[in-house]
């Protein structure tokens, strides 16, 4: 079974943010990558065929757009199909981070935004979800509530 090269974009420039980070359905912990650059705003990863959730944050100045992928990587060819996105206020960040019921996972991945003109950090943290579909049911029936309530 061979390894693939993969990146995720990963920083925050004056006027916007990307911010990508893998995680392992199988470990249930975010993927530290092998490598970054700093200077490209890239994180590389070597994965294995399987499948993993791609979390995915896009922002500018005005609103921000979180994505949730499914990537699977079959026969070494990678496959991205979107399972969950909702673009929002960037305020939604800061209720995030701030209320003590959002989802660990959620506030987690926020936390290892990249700093300004850098890449992310990724923690080690172990997560305790039966599979892949109910970390983005709970995210995203989380995240929906939250936006009904603005």
């Amino acid at each position: 079974m061979n390894a693939i090269d993969y990146a995720v974009t990963s920083k925050h420039l004056t006027s916007t943010v990307v911010h990508e980070l893998l995680f392992s359905t199988k470990q249930m912990r975010f993927i530290k990558p092998i490598r970054s650059d700093k200077g490209l705003g890239k994180l590389y990863y070597k994965l294995l065929d399987g499948h993993y959730l791609k979390f995915c944050l896009y922002g500018n100045k005005n609103d921000v757009t979180l994505k949730i992928k499914l990537v699977d990587i079959e026969n070494g060819e990678p496959n991205e199909n979107t399972v969950f996105e909702i673009t929002a206020d960037w305020s939604i960040i800061d209720q995030i981070l701030s209320d003590q019921n959002a989802p660990r996972i959620l506030t987690d991945f926020l936390n290892m935004m990249p700093a300004f003109h850098g890449v992310s950090r990724v923690a080690d943290t172990k997560y305790e979800y039966k599979n892949s579909y109910e970390i983005v049911w709970t995210i995203r029936d989380y995240i929906q509530a939250k936006v009904v309530q603005e």
